[in-house]
């Protein structure tokens, strides 16, 4: 059968994506959220898992915003200004052998320790902008998993219909990752089986619209898939700017809202799921 969990990443990050996520919820077109305990807006959002009980995991953060940790913990991982690297940067300097893996591991530590202080139950644990696809950032997340019974999302695409020689690049390197993480810790980690995202069917022109949705679920495989989804509801101009996929993000909303959604869900006979059902 194919099962499917949806799951909204970035909760926590502003206002406008919390009132999204929050509503697709009540409407019944997601199943979960991520947290950034690092984000402005946290709080509300705890406040939102815990008076409608939506379930919430940890979206791991060390490309956006300022660390949880002591800065003087984390200093491999934040520019002069005390701010993250962007992933851009990041990635080069992770390939440089500037970032300290250690520190990696006292930041994720922060987050796990700010996540459980609001009294939540960990759901599961992925990351922003899938920084933890890198070989010693998901052993790190491993290893926690596997010890304390959380899921981990993996980042094995089912299919993915490229839209330009840069996409394809990217999505082989991730996917190269993704084998060599899936190989170390296979029969260790609960997980989901596949991951997709409305992102993964974008064509050249970049326009988005509920054919794209169609196309994730319809190309759904046998097993559990995550659709990894990024709604945001009339955002400010300084809101439209926190990730490059918020130009979309307002479009997903009316989509995950949308009745054709969900009588699309139940024409394709998916059956929904949990990461806590994992």
């Amino acid at each position: 059968m194919k099962q499917l969990i949806i799951n909204a990443d970035d909760f926590g990050i502003s206002h406008a994506v919390n009132k999204a996520i929050l509503d697709c919820f009540v409407f019944g077109s997601i199943d979960s959220a991520t947290l950034m305990v690092n984000m402005p807006c946290v709080e509300e959002a705890v406040g939102m898992s815990v008076n409608f009980q939506l379930p919430v995991g940890l979206h791991f953060n060390i490309t956006l915003g300022r660390p949880i940790s002591d800065a003087c913990k984390v200093k491999s991982l934040i520019n002069e200004n005390g701010k993250f690297y962007s992933r851009r940067e990041f990635i080069k300097r992770y390939f440089l052998n500037r970032i300290s893996t250690q520190e990696i591991g006292v930041e994720f530590f922060a987050q796990i320790e700010k996540f459980m202080s609001y009294g939540l139950h960990l759901d599961h644990i992925d990351s922003h902008q899938h920084i933890h696809v890198l070989p010693n950032i998901f052993d790190r997340l491993a290893s926690y998993c596997v010890k304390n019974s959380v899921p981990l999302r993996v980042l094995k695409q089912g299919r993915v219909r490229s839209s330009g020689i840069n996409k394809y690049i990217r999505m082989a390197i991730i996917q190269k990752l993704n084998s060599r993480n899936e190989k170390k810790w296979s029969n260790q980690l609960s997980s989901n089986d596949y991951l997709t995202s409305v992102f993964d069917f974008i064509p050249k022109n970049g326009e988005v619209s509920f054919d794209l949705y169609k196309s994730c679920i319809e190309s759904l495989k046998q097993g559990v898939s995550e659709l990894m989804v990024h709604p945001i509801s009339n955002a400010r101009d300084e809101e439209k700017n926190l990730t490059r996929i918020s130009s979309i993000s307002q479009i997903e909303y009316d989509v995950l809202i949308s009745t054709q959604f969900k009588q699309l869900l139940k024409q394709e006979e998916i059956k929904r799921y949990g990461f806590s059902m994992l």
